[in-house]
């Protein structure tokens, strides 16, 4: 339908929730149901590299579909249909690794790819004049995580693993609904143009990076956002193993996604207020402080299933202020016309060959040191990234080149 509701920020809201709701059930959980069918742990990151490696390019090949050919609504509910299918076959994981390899990928792929597609609708529609509150709908994403990680957990618990496609199902079917019917169409904005101007198009997008490149603020904030998305996601991936092997349950991983995603969810829903009393700069490397006390925290806990848990509540300050102050932070430091262009290589980074590498060295340390060394590793990663991250404040300040 081209039509949806007036308010547009309850409809994406609704979309949010229901789509993180149904992606933790399944993605949120997947190391968790690996390691139950006794994949390694080594295993286990070697999967998630590779998965994180192929996102590297279907991330920006969705974006440019949702661009030039596919409207956003029918891509996104298309994709989500697929990934219902797809869900239901993750149990071959049981035949083997190649079973497991390929299944998590597929699915990974038609559910992550469509996140930035999600985040550029919005945009899209705030440009055309409609009031969307970002933060308030993405915060409201992570309170549909929290509260299905509970859910998602404790029938785990109850009723076996195998639950967890039925309410993934039942989740994006809702998703579906909510796209269809409540949030606005929005055409493909990128028409195909002739040859000519496509090389024209072509050259103006190397040029492009190459004044990205030349800016200093920008290239420090892009080494910086890259080194610690690397120790997030070595933490993020490992954390559930490392949960269950201090005795943790199934249920135990619920809560500890429930504690994580609301804490993020809060502050990220009240960001605006704080980037009004703070700069964006500052509240990026407030946050990089903050992760420091969370990998600090971990390590000192890794024993314990409760502090583990309990500490999840440092994701607020972290994360919570570390996603939107380096999309905020990110566009300050750009030129208007080069907006689109460094954000996506700010998102290529953090969520492409940051996790590749996260994966490997996690990988790598897991099964020839020990899962716990992931805190340390990570821990260090950060403290180099607030160093590096320290010398935009040496930077002159100059007026931003549009």
């Amino acid at each position: 339908m081209k039509t949806g509701i007036k308010n547009q920020t309850l409809a994406f809201a609704f979309l949010e929730c229901f789509f993180w709701a149904g992606y933790c059930c399944v993605l949120g959980f997947i190391s968790s149901y690996l390691k139950q069918l006794n994949y390694s742990d080594s295993i286990i990151g070697l999967i998630m590299a590779v998965v994180a490696m192929i996102l590297m390019i279907t991330q920006p090949l969705f974006g440019y579909l949702a661009d030039s050919y596919i409207p956003p609504k029918i891509l996104i509910s298309l994709s989500i249909l697929i990934s219902i299918g797809l869900a239901f076959l993750i149990p071959l994981a049981k035949q083997g690794f190649v079973y497991a390899l390929i299944t998590v990928l597929l699915l990974t792929v038609c559910e992550s790819s469509v996140t930035g597609v999600i985040s550029s609708w919005s945009s899209k529609l705030i440009a055309a004049g409609e009031p969307i509150n970002y933060g308030l709908t993405r915060g409201t994403g992570s309170m549909g995580f929290a509260f299905t990680a509970i859910l998602v957990g404790f029938m785990m618990q109850k009723l076996g693993s195998d639950i967890i496609f039925i309410l993934h199902a039942g989740f994006y079917t809702l998703d579906i609904l909510v796209i269809l019917f409540l949030v606005k169409y929005i055409p493909c904005l990128n028409k195909k143009v002739h040859n000519e101007k496509q090389l024209q198009s072509s050259s103006g997008l190397i040029n492009s990076i190459g004044i990205l490149m030349r800016n200093k603020r920008y290239v420090v904030l892009m080494l910086s956002i890259f080194i610690t998305s690397c120790s997030i996601t070595m933490v993020n991936t490992y954390f559930p193993i490392i949960l269950l092997s201090a005795g943790g349950t199934s249920e135990d991983v619920g809560i500890y996604l429930f504690v994580t995603a609301m804490s993020e969810g809060c502050v990220m829903i009240f960001y605006s207020k704080f980037a009004k009393r703070f700069k964006n700069r500052s509240l990026f490397l407030f946050s990089l402080f903050f992760f420091v006390i969370r990998f600090l925290l971990f390590w000192a806990a890794s024993g314990n299933t409760t502090a583990l848990i309990v500490f999840q509540i440092t994701q607020s300050f972290s994360y919570g202020l570390y996603l939107p102050s380096t999309v905020a932070y990110t566009a300050e430091v750009s030129p208007l016309a080069l907006r689109s262009t460094a954000l996506s290589i700010g998102m290529a980074l953090n969520m492409g060959l940051s996790s590749v590498i996260g994966n490997l060295v996690g990988s790598i340390l897991s099964q020839n040191i020990s899962l716990l060394s992931i805190f340390p590793v990570a821990l260090l990663l950060v403290i180099i990234s607030i160093l590096i991250f320290s010398i935009t404040f040496l930077i002159k300040d100059a007026p931003v080149q549009n």
